[in-house]
């Protein structure tokens, strides 16, 4: 009887795992010029998104100084469609002591707010430097296929 439960739990999750990858909105994909920005340096942002109800793209831009353990207030940049799905604007980086600079991607749609890549950091370049990894390309939701066909996997062994 313990299995049959164990059976049903895992095909409820994995209904509600392929609803949300159906029915969920796009991740949208960001690319940052200069990729290794560096203080007080101009910054451009460009958003690429297949979502047909876009009514509004802001980014919101914050710098920072690590080693002080500052942040500096926020800028909100409204971007424009430059062309079907593309977004792109540009900020000019005002602290020339910041260590990197956070972004959060905000995308108005006919569902309301979004919010993608919250507070995602990229190092400001005195040389070599990097970002977080934040570029959109991730597909949250299928690390739970895996875990359900484990599951099953592991249900049917018991069972021989």
């Amino acid at each position: 009887m313990d299995r049959k439960y164990i059976l049903i739990g895992a095909i409820i999750i994995l209904m509600l795992n392929i609803t949300e990858i159906i029915y969920g909105q796009a991740q949208p994909n960001i690319t940052i010029t200069p990729e290794h920005p560096s203080p007080g340096s101009t910054v451009a942002f460009t958003v690429e998104i297949e979502d047909e109800n876009i009514s509004e793209v802001w980014i919101e831009i914050q710098e920072c100084n690590g080693d002080k353990g500052i942040c500096y207030p926020k800028q909100n940049l409204s971007m424009e469609e430059t062309s079907s799905g593309v977004y792109k604007g540009t900020v000019s980086l005002q602290h020339n002591d910041a260590t990197y600079i956070q972004y959060t991607l905000k995308i108005k749609t006919t569902v309301g707010w979004s919010e993608y890549f919250k507070e995602a950091k990229v190092t400001l370049s005195t040389g070599g430097v990097s970002n977080d990894g934040s570029t959109g390309k991730d597909s949250p939701g299928f690390e739970f296929l895996l875990v359900i066909t484990a599951l099953l996997v592991l249900f049917y062994r018991r069972r021989l």
